[in-house]
C-alpha cells in the first residue's frame, strides 16, 4: 500500500516480513514514510507465512527456510505477540543451509556473512527480529531505516483489510518522516 497525502508525504505500509524480497525494499527507499503494520493479526496457517518464513533458490527451485514460532490457541493473535518456538536450534541450521547454497556465489564474501550475522539475530519476538533484519539490509542497501514507523504506537482503530482498502482514512496523516 501506498498513499500521497495532502502534505505531499509519501506514506507506505506493509506487513513486517522475515528477509523480504527485494521490491519490500523498493517500497521502502520510493516513500517518506514507511508504517510497518505490526499491530495486525498474525495470518491464520499450519505451515507459516511471509512474516516467518522466506524462499531461497536451493539449485533452481524455491525452498522455504522458516523460523518456527510458538503457537498459541487464540487464532487472532497480532503479529506483535508472536514469540519463536524456544529451544530450537532454526538459526544456526539457516545459516548453514545459507552457507551451502550461496557460498561459492559471486558477491558471497560481501554479501553472505552480513546476511549470517543478520540470521543470527537474538531476539524472542518475531517483529523485534524481523525489523532488525529489515533495518540490517536496508543498512546494507544504503537506504534510510529512520523512515520506519510501527503502527502499533498510533492505536489506529481499524483492520489490515481497512487500511489496505481505505489507507487515507486508516493510516494517520500526522506521520512526518
Amino acid at each position: 500500500m501506498q498513499l500521497q497525502n495532502p502534505s505531499g508525504t509519501i506514506v507506505a505500509a506493509h506487513q513486517p516480513n522475515f528477509f523480504p524480497w527485494l521490491p519490500y525494499f523498493e517500497k521502502i527507499a520510493r516513500c517518506d514514510v514507511f508504517v510497518v503494520l505490526d499491530d495486525v493479526q498474525y495470518p491464520r496457517s499450519s505451515k507459516g507465512t511471509w512474516i516467518n518464513r522466506v524462499n531461497v533458490l536451493n539449485h533452481g527451485r524455491a525452498q522455504y527456510l522458516t523460523a518456527p514460532i510458538r503457537r498459541l490457541h487464540d487464532q487472532l493473535t497480532p503479529i506483535n505477540a508472536v514469540q519463536f518456538a524456544p529451544d530450537q536450534p532454526w538459526r544456526s541450521k539457516m545459516i548453514l543451509t545459507l552457507q551451502h547454497l550461496y557460498g561459492k556465489t559471486p558477491f558471497a564474501r560481501e554479501l553472505l556473512g552480513p546476511i549470517c550475522d543478520l540470521v543470527a539475530t537474538r531476539a524472542e519476538s518475531l517483529v523485534e527480529y524481523n525489523l532488525a533484519c529489515i533495518r540490517g539490509v536496508l543498512e546494507l542497501l544504503r537506504i534510510d531505516a529512520g523512515k520506519l514507523r510501527l503502527a502499533s504506537p498510533y492505536r489506529m482503530q481499524t483492520t489490515s483489510a481497512q487500511r489496505i482498502a481505505d489507507p487515507g482514512e486508516a493510516l494517520p496523516l500526522r506521520l512526518k518522516p
